[in-house]
């Protein structure tokens, strides 16, 4: 190592979306960190070549660092992922809606990547775990077919005509059938469909938690977007502060607004098909999307654990906890690399009577090569 402590201090990466908070963004406040654009809409710690770490008191990256040091990572890591992290943990802060997407699983994701770097830049799948800091609203996976023929049906209370409109001579109203009808309606139906909602949600007096967002939308997309519809199509979501989502691949969602943090795979591979400017791939979203219901589990912990794991699918790069909020015990690292972040208050790390502190918003690195350390 270049560092002589024996753990390593990060600073995470903001990256700029439109789709972020402005300096009332935690990143900014209390966190303490800057953008040019003044857009908060994300915060990187981990080694993805994009953005790798910044570590506090060397001019090393946390990529440089560890290929210059790789027993950091322990053994088994390094032999499965080479000299980076196996997962990637972020914070998000999101303003307005990011865009309809799924992320590839691990048979589709390296074939994505040699066939287009461009646009899907890593060979790895990407399942990720959302923790909510604030309400976080989201969309995930197709909701109930009942609930999509109640939106159709114009005896029923949540008839909606501007979706009927798109599905009209539609027969085969399966989840596939429904998503392909949207992806091949002419561009000025959907323009005219979506006006029409925005002018209709906006006259109602208490519109709902869903209707506001879609209402949001009007700003970004004026002349409309199919993923305006996919409001109708996927579940709508609000997550409390300390709970999880799981979403693991081939899974359509879309956050909304809210702030989280986020610990996933080490890729930025995403299948968009609407609600952004950037690149959309529906050929291959309707060749890899999951096309069954899904019920959102939303996950918990026990807070009178001092150090509970969210209870996510077995995956080869992560799992993710929290310790309780007051504690003083040692742990032994069994040989594999940690990540401690403070989201709030004070924390620190002792190893061996040093204490080192660690500043919110920041992490520490506990190498796999220390044995025992404190916190």
């Amino acid at each position: 190592m270049t560092i002589k402590s024996p753990i390593i201090k990060i600073k995470g990466i903001v990256q700029e979306y439109d789709w972020g908070k402005d300096e009332t963004s935690i990143i900014s406040n209390p966190f303490g960190y800057e953008s040019k654009t003044g857009k908060f809409a994300e915060l990187w710690f981990g080694t993805h070549p994009k953005a790798p770490a910044k570590i506090t008191d060397s001019p090393n990256n946390l990529l440089e660092e560890i290929k210059f040091t790789p027993a950091i990572l322990g053994k088994e890591v390094l032999g499965k992922f080479g000299a980076s992290l196996p997962f990637l943990f972020k914070v998000l802060s999101v303003n307005e809606a990011l865009s309809i997407q799924a992320h590839p699983d691990a048979q589709r994701a390296p074939i994505l990547h040699a066939n287009d770097p461009k646009n899907y830049p890593d060979r790895f799948p990407k399942p990720e775990v959302g923790i909510a800091i604030s309400p976080v609203k989201l969309l995930y996976g197709f909701r109930a077919q009942s609930e999509i023929l109640n939106f159709l049906n114009e005896e029923d209370e949540s008839f909606i005509p501007e979706f009927k409109n798109i599905l009209e001579d539609l027969a085969d109203l399966t989840y596939q059938k429904i998503y392909q009808r949207l992806v091949n309606t002419d561009a000025e139906l959907i323009k005219s469909e979506s006006q029409k909602l925005f002018a209709r949600l906006k006259l109602k007096n208490v519109p709902s938690e869903l209707e506001k967002e879609i209402i949001k939308l009007e700003a970004r997309y004026p002349n409309g977007d199919l993923g305006i519809f996919c409001f109708y199509l996927l579940n709508f979501v609000i997550v409390e502060p300390g709970g999880a989502l799981f979403i693991n691949s081939n899974i359509p969602h879309a956050y909304l607004s809210g702030e989280l943090l986020e610990c996933m795979a080490p890729s930025d591979n995403v299948v968009r098909g609407g609600l952004t400017h950037k690149y959309i791939d529906q050929k291959t979203l309707l060749s890899m999307l999951d096309f069954q219901e899904q019920v959102p589990q939303i996950l918990t912990l026990n807070p009178t654990f001092e150090l509970s794991f969210y209870k996510i699918p077995d995956n080869d790069f992560f799992k993710i906890g929290k310790f309780a909020q007051t504690l003083d015990q040692i742990f032994t690292t069994k040989d594999q690399l940690q990540l401690i972040f403070c989201l709030a208050g004070e924390a620190s790390v002792t190893v061996d009577y040093q204490v080192y502190p660690i500043p919110v918003g920041q992490a520490v690195i506990i190498p796999a090569t220390l044995v025992n350390f404190q916190i």
